[in-house]
């Protein structure tokens, strides 16, 4: 687990979370046209040193082409666009859909574009669907006035209007060394704006009866596995107030902020780390980061992982030294008697070979 990895984090889930961290733009549309690119037309011009925005959220917005009435409440719609939905039998599948933004029963769906649902009425308008996608950072391709075309990174999206986009020129977030470091890039916040700065821990050995997995000693062999705990710390700050106001700024870190940051992180598998057991919180409190002007609040975080010595370890195959044979001495003795256990030992005096032999191989002839 690195910084990178925790920053990485932080802009996949927090726009979804919160607008706490993003400097956002107002959207006037925005839509998916047919070649899968997102058109954007916002409330103002976007700079040129933007060469890529963060989206999250949003609805794809589905027509409903007919509806059928199968039985008392129950309706097949025809979608316009295939859409995401699977008949639910599983435990985790949806169970609902939006039919103009609000939730109805979905029953079946026995096409791409058709599904099962309850309705006391017709269904007309349209599917929402939620944006099944990872938005993270998109990046521009065209630009022109207030509109703007981004290459979506990643996903399926339908030819389709999209309301309730987040739409953010950047996200408030930055790894540092150390609070110190954190001091000299802290500018001025927006109005209701924070910042979070991500501080890495120590990497530890677990410590005998504490933490499962702990080995008694390092071994060298291919059974050897050590857990490894990694800590992090991010440090959220809000901007300068005083009294009434820092107050808010205290309640809101104990909180809502502290439900966002633990959904950022409680039980992410930071770095790929199937072998372990993904992130989780050990603590949180007030964090010096200025001189009072900004409540600073920290939320700490650590997780496990497992190296082993055949993967980790000091590959001693490549260390190996293979030293050829050059000279080959041997001989035989003459007297000497077979002792117990049939060993053969030679008499006292005769330690001379009676027989010498010696093959020089480096001797070519």
């Amino acid at each position: 687990m690195t910084p990178n990895d925790v920053v990485t984090q932080f802009y996949k889930v927090a726009p979804w979370l919160t607008n706490k961290f993003s400097d956002t733009v107002d959207v006037v549309s925005a839509k998916v046209n047919a070649d899968g690119l997102i058109e954007l037309v916002l409330s103002e011009p976007l700079g040129d040193e933007y060469e890529s925005l963060h989206l999250a959220g949003g609805m794809l917005v589905n027509p409903i082409i007919s509806a059928a009435n199968t039985s008392a409440g129950v309706w097949k719609v025809i979608t316009k666009q295939a859409h995401f939905e699977v008949t639910p039998t599983l435990v985790n599948d949806n169970r609902q859909v939006l039919l103009n933004g609000e939730p109805v029963v979905l029953m079946d769906v026995p096409q791409r574009n058709a599904m099962t649902i309850t309705s006391e009425q017709a269904p007309s308008g349209a599917i929402f669907e939620p944006v099944w996608h990872e938005f993270g950072y998109c990046k521009v391709v065209a630009r022109k006035g207030n509109a703007v075309s981004l290459q979506p990174n990643a996903g399926y999206l339908y030819e389709a209007e999209i309301m309730g986009l987040t739409v953010a020129k950047r996200l408030n977030v930055a790894a540092v060394k150390d609070i110190k470091a954190a001091r000299k890039l802290l500018g001025v916040l927006p109005e209701n704006k924070c910042f979070a700065f991500v501080v890495m821990g120590d990497f530890d050995v677990a410590k005998k009866g504490k933490e499962a997995g702990y080995v008694d000693e390092a071994g060298f062999n291919r059974y050897s596995q050590l857990t490894v705990m990694a800590q992090f710390t991010v440090v959220v700050v809000w901007p300068p107030a005083a009294g009434e106001a820092q107050g808010a700024f205290v309640q809101e870190a104990h909180s809502s902020m502290y439900d966002v940051m633990n959904q950022l992180f409680y039980g992410a598998d930071l770095a790929g780390l199937h072998n372990a057991g993904g992130v989780y919180p050990i603590g949180s409190g007030m964090a010096e980061i200025t001189d009072g002007a900004n409540y600073a609040h920290a939320y700490e975080y650590q997780s496990f992982h497992f190296i082993d010595f055949v993967t980790h370890g000091v590959k001693r195959k490549y260390t190996k030294v293979n030293v050829p044979i050059r000279d080959v001495e041997f001989g035989g003795f003459d007297g000497g008697v077979v002792g117990d256990g049939g060993v053969f030992e030679v008499s006292a005096g005769n330690s001379k070979a009676a027989m010498p032999l010696s093959i020089d191989l480096d001797n070519e002839e």
